[in-house]
C-alpha cells in the first residue's frame, strides 16, 4: 500500500432509475388512455383474504404479528454468505486493485466474513503480482485494524498528519452524491484547498460526480473538474507522487477532524501553508495569495531543512529572491499573483 502516487481520483455515482410500468392483466383490455383496466375480480379476492384470517387490514391488528423464529435465528447469515460469494466473484472476474466499503461492514456479524474476504483478496492480489487495497470507514464502528486497510473519511479529513496512508471521499455537491436538479455545488477553490491539505497529511482525495441518466456529466461539474485540472496542470508536481514533510503545514485556520465536517471550517488564507516533498525538493503551497510583498514561512528557520539552492513559483518564469533566518524563510513575491486558488513555491535543495 506504499505506492500511493495517484493522490486524486474521480468517482462517478451510478444512477438508479425506478420506473413504474402499467401492466395489462389477463383477460382485460386497456382503457383509451393506454392504462390497464383494474381487474376487479383479483382485487376482490385480495380484500377477502385480507379480512378472513387472524390479521385484519389495520395497524392495530398488524402490531400483534410475530417475526418468525427462523428469521431471527438467521440474523445476517444468509445475506452475508451471499455477500461473501458475490464480492469474491467480483474479485476473480475483474481483479480490482481497490475495494471500497461503506460503513455497514462495521457490524459485528460481518467481522468473520470480512476477515475471510480480506485474506482472500490480499492473497489473490499477491498471485496477480498486483498491489491491492481495501478502503474502510470508522464512523459506523470498528471494522479493520489500522494497518489492515486504508482508512476512508466521508466528507471530512484529518486535523493532523497520519503516518498511515488514508483517504477522503467527498462529492462536488454538498447535498447529493447522484444527479439532482438543485445541487449545492462546492467551489473549485475549496476542493483544491482540501486536496492540498489532505495530501500534506499523507492522504488522497476520491472525488464524486453524479452523471445524468444518460451518462453525461452536468455542465457545472464539467467546469469544476476543468478548473481543478487547470490548477493541476501547473501545480501537479506538488501533488502527484509526493510524500508528506516532517510537518504538514502552518497557519491559523483549523480543520475540524472527522466525517461530515468539510463545510465547518473557515476559508483558508495566504498564511495557511501546506508542505509536500519529492526527493530533495520541498513544496510550500500557500492556500491563497499572501498579503504584502513577502511571505515568511515560520516552519523553515535556518537549519530546519537542507541548504536552499533556489526557489520558484510554479507557473512563473524567474527564480524568486529569498532570505533565511531563525525566524523562518522569507520569500519576495511577484507584484501580481501567478495563477489562482493556491500557489506553490518550489524549494530546491543544494
Amino acid at each position: 500500500m506504499k505506492n500511493n502516487s495517484h493522490r486524486f481520483a474521480i468517482h462517478a455515482a451510478g444512477a438508479l432509475l425506478c420506473t413504474l410500468a402499467a401492466v395489462s392483466l389477463p383477460g382485460k383490455n386497456k382503457a383509451a388512455s393506454g392504462a390497464a383496466v383494474p381487474d376487479q375480480q383479483t382485487l376482490q379476492r385480495i380484500e377477502t383474504v385480507a379480512k378472513r384470517g387472524l390479521f385484519q387490514p389495520n395497524w392495530k391488528s398488524l402490531e400483534n404479528y410475530k417475526i418468525p423464529a427462523w428469521y431471527q435465528d438467521a440474523k445476517f447469515g444468509i445475506f452475508i454468505d451471499d455477500w461473501l460469494l458475490r464480492t469474491s466473484e467480483l474479485v476473480d472476474k475483474y481483479q480490482p486493485q481497490v475495494i471500497w466499503f461503506d460503513w455497514w461492514i462495521a457490524q459485528p456479524a460481518f467481522h468473520p466474513y470480512l476477515q475471510t474476504f480480506s485474506a482472500y483478496y490480499y492473497n489473490r492480489g499477491a498471485e496477480w503480482k498486483k498491489g491491492v487495497a481495501i478502503n474502510y470507514k470508522k464512523h459506523g464502528g470498528e471494522s479493520f485494524p489500522d494497518t489492515a486497510g486504508v482508512l476512508d473519511i466521508e466528507r471530512g479529513q484529518l486535523a493532523n498528519k497520519r503516518d498511515l496512508f488514508w483517504q477522503t471521499d467527498t462529492s462536488v455537491s454538498t447535498n447529493s452524491w447522484g444527479y439532482i436538479k438543485d445541487h449545492k455545488y462546492r467551489t473549485a477553490n475549496s476542493l483544491i484547498d482540501d486536496l492540498i491539505d489532505i495530501v500534506s497529511k499523507n492522504g488522497c482525495l476520491l472525488l464524486n460526480i453524479g452523471p445524468k441518466p444518460d451518462g453525461t456529466i452536468s455542465e457545472p461539474e464539467v467546469k469544476l473538474l476543468e478548473e481543478m485540472g487547470q490548477w493541476l496542470a501547473v501545480n501537479g508536481e506538488a501533488i502527484y507522487g509526493t510524500r508528506p514533510w516532517k510537518v504538514f503545514g502552518e497557519g491559523a485556520t483549523k480543520v475540524d477532524e472527522g466525517p461530515f465536517a468539510e463545510t465547518k471550517r473557515k476559508d483558508f488564507t495566504g498564511e495557511d501553508i501546506r508542505f509536500t516533498t519529492r526527493g530533495n525538493t520541498l513544496y510550500a503551497i500557500a492556500l491563497d495569495w499572501p498579503k504584502g510583498a513577502t511571505l515568511t514561512i515560520k516552519s523553515l528557520p535556518t537549519g530546519s531543512a537542507q541548504p536552499i539552492k533556489r526557489i520558484k513559483l510554479l507557473g512563473a518564469q524567474d527564480d524568486l529572491k529569498w532570505s533565511h533566518s531563525r525566524d523562518g524563510l522569507t520569500i519576495t513575491l511577484p507584484a501580481q499573483p501567478v495563477g489562482q486558488h493556491a500557489y506553490t513555491f518550489k524549494i530546491a535543495a543544494k
